[in-house]
Order: C-alpha cells, then sequence, then structure tokens
C-alpha cells in the first residue's frame, strides 16, 4: 500500500490524491491529459531519442541559450521532429514557443519561454514514451515471427498431408492390385474345378 502525495498518470501528470490508512478502491484510469494524447501520437523511435536528447539537454543545462532553441531549418530536425506527428505539439506543450528570426533571415525555431525551464520530469516523459514505442516494435516483430511460423505449419501441414495422402493412394493401390489377385486365384480355382 502506499501512502503519500499525489498520484502520476502513465505520462507522468498528476492524478488524485492518495490516502493512508485504507486501501482505495480501483478507480478507472483519469482522462489523459493533452501531453500524453501528443507523446501517443509519436511512432518514431528516432524522433523520440531526438526529443529525449533536446530535452536532456535544456533540463542539464536551463541557463545556456543554444540548448533553449532549435533551428526548424536543420534537416535533421526537420526530418526528425517537424515532419513527425505530435512532436511539435508535445515540445509545446511542454512550454516551447515556435517563433521566427528576422535577423537570419526569417527562420523559424523552437524556443522555451523566458522564466521557463525543463525538468527531468519532462524527460522521464520522453523515456515512458520511448518504452511504449519499444514493446509495440517488440509486439509487431512477434506477430511477424507468428505469422511467419503459421505460414510455416501450414506449407508443412500441407506437405503432411500431400505425403499422407500419397501414402494412402499407394495403399489403395496395393489393396486393389491384392484384391485382383485374390479374384483372379478365385477364377482360377473355380475353372479348376469346373474342368474336374
Amino acid at each position: 500500500m502506499e501512502f503519500g502525495g499525489p498520484q502520476e498518470c502513465a505520462c507522468g501528470g498528476q492524478k488524485r490524491p492518495r490516502y493512508a490508512g485504507y486501501v482505495s478502491a480501483k478507480l478507472p484510469p483519469p482522462p489523459k491529459t493533452d501531453l500524453c494524447h501528443a507523446l501517443a501520437m509519436i511512432n518514431s523511435m528516432e524522433s523520440l531519442e531526438i526529443l529525449g536528447k533536446l530535452l536532456y539537454n535544456a533540463a542539464i543545462n536551463p541557463k545556456e541559450e543554444k540548448f533553449r532553441r532549435i533551428k526548424m531549418s536543420n534537416p535533421k530536425i526537420n526530418e526528425k521532429i517537424v515532419s513527425v506527428p505530435g512532436c511539435i505539439e508535445t515540445l509545446q506543450l511542454m512550454g516551447w514557443q515556435q517563433q521566427s528570426d528576422e535577423e537570419e533571415g526569417g527562420d523559424e525555431f523552437l524556443a522555451i519561454a523566458p522564466g521557463k525551464y525543463i525538468s527531468m520530469k519532462d524527460v522521464r516523459l520522453i523515456d515512458g514514451a520511448k518504452e511504449r514505442v519499444k514493446k509495440q516494435e517488440e509486439q509487431a516483430a512477434k506477430d511477424r515471427l507468428r505469422a511467419a511460423s503459421a505460414v510455416k505449419s501450414r506449407s508443412s501441414l500441407g506437405l503432411l498431408l500431400s505425403r499422407s495422402r500419397h501414402r494412402y493412394a499407394i495403399f489403395v493401390k496395393d489393396e486393389l492390385r491384392a484384391a485382383v489377385l485374390v479374384k483372379n486365384k478365385l477364377r482360377a480355382a473355380a475353372a479348376v474345378k469346373v474342368k474336374a
């Protein structure tokens, strides 16, 4: 039994307070926050890795300006963050604001609002999303393996059945030959009796 402060939801947002002294009833999970929905949209491990690095650097070095800005014109950022659904929304919900720099030709970038700091809690949210994507990839690999083994077992079953059919056909052919031989022997015996 856990005692203490507010309980956290799967994405890290606070749910409801816990009470000491009795076991609480099993309640349905609270509704997901907008941040949870934005993180759930990201299904690319590479994008989550880059988000994790960006947030980790901003959390560890909160005063350095180079970690408080993300240039959206950077090819890698554009490919792995800007073009992936949910990434920009996640950053904006964590406190990043979209701005443009008129001095450098109007390049757009994301920057952490002044007075706002990224915490390790935000980094752990990305780690949780990475675990989710990893589990999904593992499950997909298991499903592919299961499907491949099912196809293989079906083909081996088909081979087994075709071998069984072949053996049965040989058996039937042998039985027919034996029946014909018995029939011929009976005819020959009947012909010998008729002559005698």
